[in-house]
């Protein structure tokens, strides 16, 4: 077999026409300046080569449902095995997307659920235990020696049946004897219900008599005629007990499913997709959010963007309100002002509460009668009709919901609700996405949601103690087995700080690699070859260390791991390093060293080497710039894990706010810092993390967010047209002599309009 992955002739973007020999089998880290062509050769070349040819070895047919990739630019890459790319993608478009869904763990959860679940009656949290045939059977059998025990089956008459129909359908199933409203009845012989009467009819399914000294013959005979009942009775029969010697009947009630005896409530079998809120039309999820855990409503202020403004002047926004003469809405304000005595040019700000709260809810009830404006040209035959108002507030979040109901909004829709409704916590699942009957069922007192909430490491441990009876203990176990192992995957990815149930919209660009990278291990496959795009970003040093041995585990298992890193620690540990450069762009593109640490190290050509060396060293200022007296104070900080914090952050400074992963950086800044400011500075609708207040804020004019998220999702999109050059490049162009002689405008020179492209 071929020991290097063998690369000739790499042309990829700015490669000169590289030959590389990646070394199979071990860590190799690709590093160098910004622009130098990392990415290039790892993925625009080495990856694409690979999952080129893995595609073209699939049918024509196949390949149609794939995306495919344009050849790199190279002579030829040999050596290649099966490749995977590790990427960071921030951006997950599904709010249903969970770190559980992605990590196919809350699959796992669902089946521990569904295996060893308790239930819980919703009248009296009373624990409901199931009953199975060899239970029910050990319960007879531990009855005193001699008492009779007759089984009984309900049976129930459905609509459109008669009570002859029934009983002849129990003759066919061979019962000769049933209970009717307490009297036993041979069916063998004929007689007559009447149609009219209700009954409570239960079949004799058979009867014994209790003998310590049993036998395996007596045993199949009882569990057959339990099985038997179970089938007749629908899950439910009976057993009537009649003590050695004496004459008083006992009864004992059993269910094969989830069922209180004291209510009759009876539950159902749990099945895994109980607890999948991925199907909104399933009855797993919350029938209000259709399990995405948050609800829109409609928000006052977003209504009446300017309340300087009167109604006829248009204070409504125009999509949710608007006066006009001819129309219904018109016609209606109209007659509400004439009806509660105010004035249409009245500004809203100064409108009476009531009337503002008559607007926005409805009119309660009452009857409002029609005035046609006088400047109205059509209508009339609307006057003197009485007809409710139901409020502004109310018909949008109808509309919303149909619209929701339906499963699709069009854009025109889309877009009007994201201007007037904000998104809350849904009201009826505390954002817990599933129906709350579902919470009925609990592992040691916790319900799903409870173990989702847990952060890995306190998950783990409580796995470890769930309870699993005997008689599932085969199933179960397997089952906690398999959730620890792929937990302890995370645990040592030094992911240990999340929960099953954090929305992957969430993760930042480093938590989603490392996720999938777990996932990568979890499989055990052997022969890949990986190519990751620098795993530790976004790591503090404590846990880039379980990265950096998890990626050591991977080559471990027969894999070729190539990762694209700056990070020095990741360096020093790789088995082989290839750096890139001398410069970036077009003063890159070249293999500056390649080799081990020690031999990057010694060549004095390598800028990493020097750097790692203590060679070069980046200089830090000799004196700070100092504050200008002016401080940003969030106060009370609580959303997340922040524990109501006071943190005081200096205006004019270059800031850094750092710690390990998962202590609350990004809560603190994005959810909190950022979400706050752009409330105030852009859009009203962002609601911000639990805090108090927010001071000094009269000190900042905007605020910008720059994130791991793509600039562009156009392919039109390139750097120069991003940051707005392009337009005064067009301009120059079109003020050329030949240009104004031809007559062509800047649009001539843009490949976005026609007469351009």
């Amino acid at each position: 077999m071929q020991e290097t992955i063998s690369v000739k002739g790499a042309k990829e973007h700015n490669l000169r026409n590289i030959d590389v020999e990646i070394p199979r089998n071990q860590f190799v880290v690709i590093t160098g300046v910004s622009g130098s062509g990392k990415s290039s050769l790892a993925f625009d070349t080495v990856y694409a080569e690979g999952q080129r040819r893995f595609l073209e070895s699939l049918s024509a047919y196949s390949r149609k449902f794939v995306t495919q990739l344009k050849k790199p630019h190279v002579d030829f890459v040999t050596g290649l095995s099966p490749v995977i790319s590790i990427e960071q993608k921030t951006t997950v478009a599904n709010p249903r997307s969970t770190v559980g869904t992605m990590t196919d763990i809350s699959d796992y959860l669902r089946m521990l659920f569904a295996t060893v679940g308790v239930a819980h009656c919703p009248y009296c949290q009373r624990e409901v235990p199931t009953r199975s045939p060899h239970q029910m059977l050990e319960r007879m059998l531990s009855l005193p020696e001699g008492a009779e025990v007759e089984i009984r089956a309900p049976v129930f008459k459905y609509y459109g049946e008669d009570w002859a129909y029934l009983l002849d359908d129990v003759r066919t199933k061979g019962y000769r004897h049933v209970v009717i409203d307490g009297r036993h009845q041979d069916i063998s012989t004929e007689f007559t219900l009447d149609e009219e009467n209700d009954y409570q009819i239960e079949a004799v399914v058979d009867r014994f008599v209790v003998r310590h000294d049993r036998t395996n013959r007596m045993d199949k005979q009882i569990l057959a005629a339990l099985d038997f009942g179970l089938l007749i009775g629908e899950g439910f029969l009976s057993f009537h007990i009649v003590a050695q010697g004496e004459k008083a009947v006992s009864t004992e009630t059993f269910y094969r499913d989830f069922a209180c005896p004291d209510h009759g409530t009876v539950m159902g079998e749990v099945e895994p997709h109980y607890y999948s809120f991925n199907l909104p039309s399933a009855s797993s999820s919350c029938p209000t959010c259709l399990g995405l855990g948050n609800y829109r409503q409609v928000h006052p202020n977003l209504l009446v963007p300017d309340k300087s403004r009167s109604i006829r002047d248009g204070a409504f926004l125009e999509a949710a309100l608007r006066y006009d003469k001819n129309s219904w809405d018109g016609r209606m304000l109209y007659s509400l002002a004439q009806h509660y005595n105010f004035s249409l040019d009245t500004p809203f700000a100064e409108l009476p509460d009531a009337v503002v709260n008559m607007l926005l809810y409805g009119a309660k009830g009452q009857k409002i009668k029609i005035v046609i404006p006088p400047d109205a040209t059509q209508g009339h035959r609307h006057a003197g009709s009485e007809v409710g108002f139901g409020g502004v507030i109310p018909r949008i979040e109808r509309h919303y919901r149909q619209y929701r109901k339906g499963g699709t909004f069009n854009h025109w829709m889309e877009e009007y609700l994201k201007k007037v409704m904000v998104e809350y916590t849904c009201p009826d699942c505390g954002g817990k996405r599933l129906k709350r009957q579902r919470f009925l069922v609990t592992i040691g007192g916790r319900t799903i949601h409870d173990f989702g909430e847990l952060p890995f490491e306190e998950l783990i441990e409580a796995l470890k103690t769930v309870p699993v009876p005997p008689r599932k203990a085969a199933a179960g176990q397997q089952v906690v087995a398999e959730l620890v192992r792929r937990l302890d995957l995370l645990l040592h990815i030094g992911l240990y700080y999340l929960t099953l149930n954090r929305p992957s919209s969430t993760l930042s660009g480093g938590e989603s690699q490392r996720i999938r990278l777990s996932t990568q291990i979890g499989s055990g496959l052997m022969g890949m070859l990986y190519v990751l795009d620098e795993p530790s970003i976004g790591l503090h040093p404590k846990d880039n260390i379980r990265m950096i041995e998890t990626l050591k585990h991977l080559r471990d298992l027969g894999n070729s791991v190539v990762v694209v890193e700056h990070d020095e620690e990741t360096i020093r540990a790789a088995d082989y390093i290839i750096e890139m450069g001398p410069g970036p762009g077009v003063h890159g593109g070249e293999v500056v060293v390649q080799g081990c640490l020690d031999e990057i190290m010694r060549n004095p050509a390598s800028l990493t080497g020097q750097y790692m060396g203590g060679i070069q060293e980046i200089p830090l200022p000799a004196n700070r710039r100092p504050p200008n007296g002016k401080n940003l104070v969030i106060r009370g900080a609580a959303e997340n894990n922040l524990r109501n914090v006071d943190v005081t952050i200096p205006l004019g400074l270059f800031t850094c706010i750092t710690g390990v992963s998962g202590s609350g950086k990004s809560t603190l800044i994005h959810e909190i810092l950022y979400k706050k400011l752009y409330s105030i500075f852009h859009d009203s609708r962002i609601l911000s993390g639990k805090h108090q207040t927010i001071e000094g804020v009269e000190h900042v004019s905007d605020i910008i967010h720059i994130d791991q998220s793509p600039i562009g999702r156009t392919s039109r999109s390139n750097p120069v047209t991003y940051i707005g050059v392009y337009d005064s490049i067009r301009k120059l162009f079109a003020a050329t002599p030949e240009a104004q002689e031809r007559g062509f405008t800047a649009s001539r020179f843009s490949f976005n309009v026609k007469g351009g492209r």
